[in-house]
């Protein structure tokens, strides 16, 4: 519940833990898509769609965009110099 009261937070929403209501009480374990109900007020509550996705291979790392990763102990090359 912290982490979708975080994200509707980070994304312009005033949302704390308690308001959050998991689907059937239980925390989500599995890939795949689930109904979250925020209650917003005593008798008004909204239905979020939480999509859990796989981490991506190597722990959620990436490689950054250069060649060096496909040239394992070889230094990336050097960038030309910019004339001044």
């Amino acid at each position: 519940p912290a982490d979708i009261a975080q994200a509707l937070e980070e994304a312009g929403h005033e949302i704390v833990r308690q308001q959050v209501r998991m689907p059937e009480g239980e925390p989500v374990r599995q890939v795949g898509e689930y109904a979250v109900t925020i209650r917003v007020h005593t008798d008004v509550e909204a239905v979020v769609r939480l999509k859990v996705e796989p981490e991506p291979v190597g722990g959620g790392r990436s490689q950054p965009a250069d060649q060096s990763a496909d040239r394992p102990g070889e230094a990336p090359e050097p960038e030309p110099a910019a004339d001044a």
